[in-house]
């Protein structure tokens, strides 16, 4: 009789396999299935403090999330764990997070501090080397990064070999800046990547907002370029979100405090504030702020990415007092964004505007955060209060797909036992729990 039902059951999951393609998924209501949150907050430099102390409040109204707190300055912050240093954010990832955290958890990861990489700017004269400068970063030759400039465009010989070279092609780490009280340490993306191998979590969201603020002179590390360390930690079940592209600066108000892009994402977040009410629908009328739905609530609200230039070269009437007199960017801010583990951001071939990468988005727009608590059904694949055909379609549809080479948002629904591929043991794992309801 047992051997009778896996029969049945694989047949019935070939038929739906094929009638699959012809169901159209639709979006539905979110449930709240995650067992538990963990957050790291990271205050890399003091003038965010406000930044960080509002990330903190944000998480605690939600009433079930444990957070360990960074801070460059613990006098600003007494709310903090421990000294926002090197060695203690990666004591965070690989002791602390890697000791607690469990298949069902859903991670916070949140990083206000200065960053370093390649910095694209306007020229200051008619060399063609002043489009582009090392701003703090880490160049290479053969690096991680693959080839992104040469040495001529840099007017830098990295390879030490007394020639600027245009046939020389190096790559260039980004890096945040952790500036204690004891010093300036830079953790690089690199070392980043490797701090989160080995974790167990259901889903991570990695916020790393590095800025500048218009409003005064700032020296050459008072930089961002955070959309840079989404090749290095794209990942299935990551979720990562930049205010600005690979080599453009953030900004922050000077005012607040707070980054012209994080503050509309964390109203965004943040329960019974106006941002909350309008973001939670978006893209759907359920009573949560998804991922997806605070990323375009803040895209849309984000003033910095709105700071529109003259195309002639000239700032006129230009809020944001550039230090430098000409820019032919149309706009200052570029947030960027990815959870389809494709390693590309927001936009196909990672421009900043376009066509939206069509791996990217379904993980966010099922990731959430909420007071409610539930044992949790990962098998409910699209968070719909009941495990039904719908969840199957899903893991049709994917069927086959694997890390890295096929892969999108999708897939890090689908793939429940966590193998990097949609395979059978997804399909039956579904289909053992179909019918399910809480």
């Amino acid at each position: 009789m047992k051997q009778l039902s896996l029969f049945t059951l694989v047949f019935c999951l070939a038929i739906l396999t094929f009638l699959s393609n012809f169901i159209l998924i639709t979006p539905v209501a979110q449930g709240t299935y995650v067992s538990k949150y963990l957050a790291i907050i990271v205050l890399g430099s003091d003038e965010f403090v406000n930044a960080s102390e509002k990330c903190y409040d944000t998480m605690s109204m939600w009433g079930c999330c444990k957070t360990l707190y960074l801070s460059s300055n613990l006098t600003l912050t007494p709310r903090a764990n421990v000294t926002a240093n090197k060695i203690n954010f990666q004591w965070a990832l690989t002791n602390w997070l890697n000791n607690i955290s469990t298949p069902d958890t859903q991670v916070w990861i949140w990083i206000f501090s200065h960053g370093v990489g390649l910095h694209h700017q306007p020229p200051p004269s008619s060399r063609i080397e002043g489009w582009w400068s090392i701003d703090g970063g880490r160049a290479e030759v053969n690096s991680d990064e693959g080839p992104e400039i040469t040495e001529y465009l840099i007017n830098e010989d990295v390879n030490g070999d007394g020639d600027k070279s245009n046939t020389t092609w190096v790559g260039v780490d980004e890096g945040i800046c952790l500036s204690p009280l004891t010093g300036n340490e830079i953790v690089w993306d690199d070392e980043f990547k490797e701090w989160l191998i080995g974790l167990n979590y259901r889903r991570m969201v990695i916020f790393i907002d590095s800025c500048r603020n218009p409003q005064v002179s700032e020296n050459e590390t008072a930089s961002c370029y955070s959309g840079g360390f989404i090749d290095d930690l794209s990942a299935p079940r990551r979720i990562i979100i930049t205010p600005t592209n690979e080599t453009y600066y953030a900004w922050y108000n000077g005012t607040t405090g707070i980054s012209y892009f994080e503050e509309p994402f964390m109203e965004a977040l943040t329960p019974y504030t106006h941002a909350w009410y309008v973001a939670r629908n978006l893209m759907d009328y359920d009573d949560n702020t998804s991922v997806l739905e605070a990323y375009a609530y803040a895209y849309e609200h984000d003033m910095a990415r709105k700071a529109v230039r003259n195309p002639s070269g000239f700032p006129e009437d230009d809020p944001w007092k550039d230090t430098y007199p000409y820019s032919y960017r149309m706009i200052d801010e570029s947030p960027w964004f990815d959870d389809g583990g494709n390693f590309l951001p927001t936009f196909k071939n990672g421009t900043d505007v376009g066509v939206w990468d069509p791996a990217d988005g379904s993980l966010a727009w099922y990731t959430w955060l909420a007071k409610e608590r539930y044992s949790g059904c990962v098998e409910d694949v699209n968070d719909d209060y009941k495990v039904d055909l719908t969840d199957i379609s899903l893991a049709a549809q994917n069927y086959g797909y694997f890390f890295p080479a096929y892969w999108n948002s999708q897939c890090s629904l689908v793939d429940l036992n966590e193998d990097n591929r949609i395979d059978l043991s997804d399909y039956l794992a579904i289909a053992l729990k179909f019918g399910w309801t809480p």
